[in-house]
């Protein structure tokens, strides 16, 4: 959203104050707990961000291989089913 350039003083174009961005952010802000951003702290975040990426794609990788195995247990049956007709 870009600010609204002020024309020849009118009331209706100048740029609001407070606006809900700059209350979110300075809210944010105010939270910010800067006695935190050691820099061991920010590691540890990032390496338990690392770990919980790493275990989602373990957990979709492991989904695959059950889908593989089961596609490929159907098909073997379907081998041996073609199989017998012969």
């Amino acid at each position: 959203m870009s600010a609204t350039p002020i024309r020849n003083g009118s009331s209706s174009t100048k740029k609001r104050k407070g606006s809900p961005v700059k209350k979110q952010a300075s809210k944010m802000s105010a939270q910010l707990d800067t006695s935190n951003l050691t820099p061991t702290n920010v590691e540890i975040e990032h390496l338990q961000t690392t770990i919980i990426t790493l275990n989602t794609r373990v957990e979709i990788i492991e989904d695959m291989e059950r889908e593989v195995e089961s596609t490929r247990g159907a098909l073997d049956n379907s081998d041996e089913q073609r199989a017998k007709l012969q």
